[in-house]
């Protein structure tokens, strides 16, 4: 989210090279993502099934779940992850 820079000079070669760049989003928007989604989970004694199994249940929409229901799906997301216009910037080469 905050302006971040990196001086790549020293990992570039010559030719062609490759960046990748990986993005995370924060915890409370996929809490919040779950929370809105409104497929029926089944549960048991107030745990859903798929958790009780430890598997995901991404056939329904939901990767997370917590027992602490502190965020609900009238929520704001959170500002996360590539905002704004992504900038390269060749520097002057000596």
């Amino acid at each position: 989210k905050t302006p971040f820079s990196i001086d790549l000079t020293e990992a570039l070669q010559a030719g062609e090279n490759t960046l990748e760049i990986a993005v995370t989003n924060l915890w409370v928007n996929r809490l919040i993502g779950d929370a809105r989604n409104t497929t029926p989970v089944a549960e048991t004694e107030g745990w859903p099934n798929w958790v009780i199994a430890d598997k995901t249940h991404s056939e329904a929409g939901h990767y997370s779940y917590s027992p602490w229901k502190g965020w609900s799906a009238e929520e704001e997301l959170q500002p996360a992850g590539l905002i704004g216009p992504v900038q390269l910037r060749c520097l002057e080469v000596r």
